[in-house]
């Protein structure tokens, strides 16, 4: 689904930075036909009538116009924007730091106890506990 999706936004894109031109053909002053791109033809689709070069200055009951599809602005380079943006607001507001104190947590059992249970060993390996030396 998300593939779809990409490729979708990707031809819609695509479509739109390349752009395309758009050929109206016009026959007495009425939209008879267009297509996209532009070809030369020698006789009007609509009335059938032979088309007179271009460079000719006679009077045309036939005429084409040619319109492009595109974006203008294509990309806006964000340097050029950095230099528009107001500095917030926040930065002028004073920071306060709280600092809380390191207080050593421990055991309610281990600091208080009620079962008459030997000692903590701390950090003594077990075979000293036990006195089992192997030499």
């Amino acid at each position: 689904m998300k593939r779809f999706i990409a490729v979708i936004l990707t031809i819609l894109y695509m479509s739109t930075a390349m752009g395309a031109t758009v050929q109206l053909h016009y026959c007495m002053g009425k939209l008879v036909s267009w297509e996209l791109g532009s070809s030369i033809k020698d006789h009007c689709a609509g009335c059938g009538m032979k088309l007179p070069a271009k460079n000719t200055s006679k009077k045309k009951c036939c005429q084409d116009e040619y319109k492009e599809i595109k974006l203008k602005k294509d990309h806006h380079n964000p340097a050029t924007t950095a230099g528009v943006m107001v500095p917030l607001a926040l930065e002028a507001t004073p920071v306060t730091m709280y600092t809380l104190q390191v207080m050593p947590v421990a055991s309610l059992a281990v600091t208080f106890p009620v079962a008459q249970a030997p000692p903590d060993p701390g950090n003594t390996s077990v075979f000293l506990l036990n006195c089992n030396f192997r030499i």
